[in-house]
């Protein structure tokens, strides 16, 4: 005996409804994936890409013929890193430092849902455990959790250049910004 399948009738407006819904839902955590595949497909670090989990830092200024960005920082140099967070928590060190320097966690939304700065953790540093939305262990002591609200989480992070001549010293700065996942 076969069962029988009961098909509900969906007025259009209903239709048109999921539909919209649907769209603004996925379509952030489309596009935003695809950039992470383009950014994250790189063998090794490099200016403006490197593997999940690791920073790519620009050594330069961007500039206005530079078409990877939209942000016009002539006085920043660029780290960013996308982090995948679906196995176990990132831990991000942040040392002490006296450069401005601005860090945003972007959720697969695209919607910042925390930020790293003087302004906002002061300059003393610190170690903070960026945790997936279905990770439910415990951090180490120390480690402050900062929950993400989806398992990819792009980290775009800016530090001032005051000149020239002060490079090399963002440099060594950026270098001082480490992300290692929480089991090793």
């Amino acid at each position: 005996m076969k069962n029988r399948v009961t098909i509900h009738r969906i007025e259009a407006d209903e239709i048109q409804r999921i539909v919209e819904d649907i769209y603004i839902y996925g379509y952030p955590l489309l596009v935003t994936d695809v950039m992470r595949l383009t950014h994250t497909a790189a063998a090794y670090p490099t200016a403006s890409n490197a593997p999940a989990n690791q920073f790519a830092h620009g050594r330069l200024p961007q500039g206005p013929h530079e078409k990877g960005s939209v942000e016009p920082n002539a006085d920043c140099l660029k780290s960013t890193a996308w982090l995948h967070l679906n196995r176990e928590p990132v831990v991000f060190t942040i040392p002490r430092i006296q450069r401005y320097h601005l860090f945003s966690c972007l959720s697969g939304w695209y919607e910042i849902f925390e930020t790293f700065s003087p302004r906002t953790k002061g300059t003393q540093g610190g170690q903070f455990g960026i945790v997936g939305p279905h990770w439910s262990g415990k951090l180490p002591a120390g480690v402050k959790r900062i929950s993400a609200p989806t398992e990819t989480v792009w980290l775009d992070g800016w530090f001032s250049v005051a000149a020239a001549e002060d490079m090399q010293l963002v440099h060594g700065d950026q270098e001082q910004f480490y992300l290692t996942p929480l089991s090793q």
